[in-house]
């Protein structure tokens, strides 16, 4: 899989560090949520985020 799109789920709380497991990742669009939380750091190497319309963090 390289594009997973969760956008408009209405997702809360953190985004799961498991979504790393993923092989292949390129693209994680979770664009339209109502939470806000960190991005694990593992996903931020691996794949580019489509964030629009979200509260997301790094750390």
């Amino acid at each position: 899989m390289t594009y997973l799109k969760l956008s408009s789920y209405n997702i809360a709380g953190p985004i799961p560090i498991e979504l790393s497991q993923i092989g292949n990742l390129d693209t994680l669009d979770l664009s339209n949520n109502k939470n806000s939380g960190l991005i694990p750091s593992s996903l931020v190497i691996a794949c580019t985020f489509i964030l629009s319309h979200s509260k997301y963090c790094y750390s």
